[in-house]
């Protein structure tokens, strides 16, 4: 059941999408029989990658292991067609059907990938360098720098991974999006990972994120919009270490779920030792859930309050510096997290009818919000299935507490 549910996740941020718009193969061989570099594409001997034709060879053999064995300009692309695309099974059109999804092992060989470039207007579900990977894919050791990917379509959209959809942690790790970055989509949109269920470790990022439209949701700078499968994933060791989050033109409603690091990590484990350092987000009139760190977090409790950690997404030892956070008509706006994730209404509340919970625990946040609603230094906002401990905020512009968050401002006092 817990499994089946996880999916849903997803579709139910496409329906949020919507209802804000609304409202506003694998081969053997080596060398040339294969097309690479050299290997056999098996894990102990994996294909090597020389050439940016080799890395679009990728896409033939999508169960088979890769390395990069030298840096690779992507400039004569005009526009990459991803690796992996996202189609559902015949019995769950929500989970990735492995065999047009990439499930093997890509190594960059600490190798960087330049000047992507990525231009669509169809695709449904997964935008990046990869489209979707699943099973118990890994991409690691990789830089990519100077990304372009805008999507019109669909939703997933990133630099690397557009839909990450492993159950297995650090499925993505010691990843790097570096330089001029520019990531543009409308749903689940993130410099590295746009929408996923995967454990991610060690990564970092800096770019912009621009939400194209008012059905925008779920963005962040590392990753849009996280849930995980289950399986006690995590995000570990992350940075984000420059950026933006906006809107683009033809805005016409509100933008929910928007973090520095993660626009959503819900159902985690752990979110433990990253930092977001000099990001501006602008959450404009009808926002809800941003977050400095991440916008919206915690397990999904099955209807029950969370009593200890086991139940509930611990956020630890994490630190948001320089922020810049517009928020004027928002609300639920926190340095680390704007709250746990909930809506009142249907169709979320059939799913989840209790806030996600979360415990953040020696965390920091410094810089600036000014306008908003339920604000605070840490958190937006605090269920009484969460806690926030030994915790300490220097934001500036906040403004005095209304009587709606009165309760949530005096739990946060000491954190301060």
């Amino acid at each position: 059941m817990r499994n089946r549910k996880i999916p849903q996740f997803f579709s139910l941020l496409l329906i949020l999408t919507l209802a804000i718009f609304a409202a506003g193969g694998c081969g053997g061989g080596s060398g040339g029989e294969s097309g690479f570099s050299g290997g056999s594409g098996t894990a102990e001997n994996p294909w090597r990658i020389g050439t940016a034709a080799q890395l679009n060879n990728v896409r033939n053999h999508l169960k088979a292991h890769f390395i990069l064995a030298a840096d690779i300009d992507m400039s004569k692309y005009e526009s990459w067609e991803p690796i992996g695309k996202f189609a559902g099974t015949a019995e769950d059109p929500d989970m990735p059907d492995p065999s047009v999804a990439f499930t093997g092992t890509f190594n960059g060989g600490r190798h960087t990938i330049s000047n992507l470039k990525i231009n669509d207007a169809a695709t449904a579900r997964g935008v990046g360098l990869f489209g979707c990977t699943a099973g118990s894919a890994v991409i690691s050791d990789l830089t990519v720098k100077n990304a372009a990917v805008s999507a019109k379509a669909g939703n997933g959209v990133a630099a690397v991974v557009g839909m990450a959809l492993q159950t297995n942690d650090a499925a993505i790790k010691n990843v790097a999006l570096v330089g001029d970055n520019t990531i543009s989509g409308i749903s689940m949109v993130g410099g590295i990972i746009g929408g996923g269920y995967c454990g991610v470790e060690s990564c970092t990022a800096s770019a912009d994120i621009v939400l194209l439209s008012g059905a925008g949701n779920s963005a962040g700078i590392l990753a849009g919009g996280m849930s995980d499968m289950g399986t006690g994933c995590s995000i570990v060791s992350c940075d984000v270490t420059g950026g933006a989050i906006s809107v683009g033109d033809g805005f016409g409603g509100g933008v929910s779920v928007v973090g520095g690091l993660a626009g959503c990590a819900t159902d985690y484990s752990a979110i433990k030792n990253c930092s977001v350092d000099n990001v501006t987000i602008t959450a404009p009139k009808g926002s809800v859930m941003i977050g400095g760190l991440v916008g919206a977090a915690g397990k999904i409790t099955e209807g029950a309050m969370a009593a200890d950690a086991r139940s509930a997404t611990l956020i630890e030892g994490c630190a948001v510096s320089g922020l810049t956070m517009k928020a004027d008509g928002a609300s639920r706006i926190g340095g680390i997290v704007g709250s746990g994730f909930y809506f009142s209404t249907e169709p979320y509340l059939s799913y989840y009818p209790v806030p996600a919970a979360m415990q953040i625990v020696n965390c920091s946040a410094g810089g600036t919000i000014t306008g908003g609603e339920a604000v605070g230094s840490i958190a937006g906002y605090i269920y009484r299935n969460s806690s926030v401990t030994a915790c300490r905020g220097a934001i500036t512009g906040l403004q005095p507490a209304g009587a709606a968050e009165a309760a949530q401002v005096i739990a946060l006092e000491k954190c301060r």
